[in-house]
């Protein structure tokens, strides 16, 4: 007696380009992640380089010489810059409008810049109590060069600028991976959803519903 052997039916396969949504959000979700990169390390060194960048000079004094500056009620603590770096605060004084001369104490931080053949370094700091007209008096080399800026506004600039480099370099990637990783998986968990209901739909037997 014959046997018949009876085929068992085989889920068929689900081409990709029939799947929804397409690929091409895979695409959507992988550039995201890609520009959030770029953006972030392109603010973080436009941020970078505010960070680095010299202050405001209100007076400069190149070897020894003096150089007035106009102080205002919002002026903040003055803050002493010298070139090169070895150069000792002690060679600069502010005459204040009253006659009064002040001297530099030590800067609450640390801090270099270089441009060109000029090497910046923060060396000393002082309080000006009154506004008006004062004068930078330095006593020093041909080859050294004194300036000073407010403080105040540099330390300000600097946190902000530290804050603001971190800020594009860590939030902005991590933004951008969270939508852009986001994309990816809802692209995926959907593809394999709509594959599923594909193959059930073909794999059915005739007039099952």
């Amino acid at each position: 007696m014959a046997t018949q052997v009876r085929a068992r039916a085989v889920p068929g396969r689900i081409p990709a380009a029939e799947l929804r949504p397409r690929r091409l959000w895979y695409g959507v979700g992988a550039a995201v992640l890609a520009l959030s990169v770029i953006v972030g390390v392109a603010g973080f060194a436009v941020m970078l380089t505010r960070l680095l960048a010299a202050p405001d000079f209100v007076a400069e004094v190149r070897g020894p010489g003096e150089a007035v500056f106009s102080v205002d009620e919002d002026f903040g603590e003055l803050g002493l810059y010298g070139s090169p770096v070895d150069w000792a605060k002690a060679s600069c004084s502010v005459i204040a409008p009253s006659g009064q001369e002040l001297d530099f104490d030590f800067p609450p931080y640390r801090w270099n810049w270089e441009s060109g053949t000029e090497n910046w370094n923060l060396t000393g700091a002082v309080v000006l109590t009154e506004t008006g007209e004062h004068t930078l008096v330095c006593d020093g080399g041909d080859d050294t060069v004194y300036a000073v800026g407010d403080l105040g506004a540099h330390g300000e600039a600097f946190t902000s600028s530290l804050l603001g480099a971190l800020a594009w370099i860590l939030l902005v990637p991590s933004a951008g991976l969270a939508l852009g990783g986001a994309v990816m998986l809802v692209t995926g968990g959907r593809r394999n959803a709509h594959r599923r209901r594909l193959l059930a739909e073909r794999t059915a037997p005739p007039g099952h519903t």
